[in-house]
């Protein structure tokens, strides 16, 4: 019964409605609500206990974490590309050496 009691939480309800939501507060509040579901019902009363502006700042806290770790797989994801072409383009420059090796063994005769 208590890990049901949590979905009554003042933490899961909503500022406003969903529908007067702009897209990026709907996307915030679902993170929360996610990150909320994986936690355990005494520590989300620990925290529904907090302070309304410190409750706000371990929220934006919380945003701007979970933003920086999308931007930084998108620039993993870059990194990644960029040795891929790195490595082909090596790939190739020692196929290219090891022909012209081949070539001089051959003339040197």
């Amino acid at each position: 019964m208590i890990e049901t009691q949590k979905y009554g939480s003042k933490l899961y309800k909503p500022t406003k409605p969903y529908h007067k939501m702009s897209m990026q507060e709907l996307s915030d509040h679902c993170k929360i609500c996610q990150s909320l579901d994986k936690m355990p019902y005494k520590k989300i009363k620990r925290i529904e206990n907090l302070e309304e502006n410190e409750l706000q700042k371990r929220i934006k806290r919380f945003l701007l974490k979970n933003s920086k770790l999308n931007r930084n797989t998108k620039r993993n994801e870059r990194q990644k590309t960029n040795k891929r072409e790195r490595r082909k383009h090596v790939q190739r420059k020692t196929k290219n050496k090891k022909r012209d090796k081949q070539k001089t063994k051959k003339t040197n005769i």
